[in-house]
């Protein structure tokens, strides 16, 4: 084990036999699809820009001699190693782990932007030399402005265009788990601050397989609020929250092993919010099909209606909506209706009565 050196410690533990594997493997194409998602056909400009990148490595401008022009070239040479070579040396890495996480790929957001204008600007200085051939060099100049502003500006604004109905759709479809704990934090803080300070007994808002959605705990109002798992399908090792880490002895394993340290003990008795995904097609007499949570609620002698449901906001249901478009994009002309394409769950939160 190497000791002082945490960027080399994950390293060595994800290239491992046995390292990253523990957390999901994903295909080559999560990657493809998520910058795709994320950054549509500007993706596709900074993948490209490899090409453009080597040209300008391996050629120089040999019809100039002078100083200033050829100092001007090292210098972008040089601008593009620091920027560019980082960019595909952390995609040579990240593309090659069988885990694979969006999160991995934020790193070279800044750089994807670079290398998308690198590639504008280079095809639009081809193009220049094919179509202004036999002007002068004013003629080339100004041709080359008036094509490459407008040819620019609609490109930019395609996919500017379609990155706003991208972040539309994320707003209007997916953003169910903020609302939910937002909503539970304005109704706590509701209450006086007096009522929160004298409140003896800590309060537990439970999730089962929803415990990845939540966003964090700045939106528990008090630490006399915590988050607590209840046992669910997800049979790796839950993150620790700060309540229990101060008050219990947590273990951890380095093997995605499950630790039923992490939950709630008294399981559901000891849960005074929940907050769980309902399927539209869930139903209360088909207990095989309700939710994780749901199940708990309606078992061990409690009824379902000895719980208050205080909140549930729309959810798309990706498995359920068929349309690709649909699930990725907000389409104004399509929108969110009542028989649409879209199909929604519902985000819940439920209080004990």
């Amino acid at each position: 084990m190497v000791i002082g050196f945490p960027t080399l410690n994950i390293l060595l533990y994800n290239i491992t036999a046995g390292g990253d594997e523990l957390y999901g493997v994903e295909p080559l194409s999560y990657y493809i699809k998520n910058l795709l998602l994320n950054w549509n056909g500007l993706a596709i400009l900074a993948t490209f820009s490899i090409m453009p990148f080597l040209f300008s490595l391996l050629f120089n401008n040999n019809n100039t001699k002078e100083k200033n022009v050829m100092e001007q070239q090292q210098k972008k040479k040089k601008t593009l190693i620091v920027i560019l070579v980082p960019m595909y040396l952390w995609i040579l890495i990240v593309f090659s782990r069988p885990h694979k996480e969006e999160r991995f790929l934020f790193p070279i957001y800044p750089l994807l932007s670079f290398a998308c204008a690198f590639s504008l600007d280079f095809f639009f200085g081809v193009l220049e030399n094919i179509f202004t051939y036999n002007n002068t060099a004013a003629e080339k100049h100004t041709k080359y402005k008036k094509w490459s502003f407008i040819s620019g500006t609609t490109i930019l604004l395609s996919f500017g265009l379609i990155s706003i109905f991208r972040s539309c759709a994320l707003s209007v479809y997916y953003t169910a788990p903020l609302s939910i704990y937002q909503h539970f934090h304005d109704h706590i803080l509701g209450k006086s601050s007096a009522d929160i300070q004298e409140q003896e007994q800590q309060k537990y808002v439970c999730v089962c397989g929803e415990w990845h959605r939540f966003p964090s705990s700045f939106h528990l109002p008090s630490n006399k609020y915590s988050l607590a798992f209840l046992p669910s399908s997800f049979k790796g090792q839950l993150p620790a929250t700060s309540f229990f880490i101060e008050n219990e002895q947590q273990s951890f394993n380095d093997m995605n092993q499950e630790e039923t340290s992490r939950y709630l003990k008294g399981g559901i008795d000891s849960c005074d919010y929940v907050v769980e995904l309902i399927p539209d097609y869930s139903k209360i007499d088909q207990k095989h099909e309700l939710p994780e949570c749901l199940q708990y609620m309606s078992s061990h002698g409690k009824k379902h209606n000895e719980w208050n449901e205080m909140a549930s906001y729309d959810f798309l249901d990706a498995e359920q909506t068929t349309g690709v478009l649909d699930r990725v994009l907000y389409l104004p002309w399509r929108g969110k209706r009542s028989g649409g394409p879209h199909k929604f769950a519902k985000y819940a939160l439920f209080q004990k009565q």
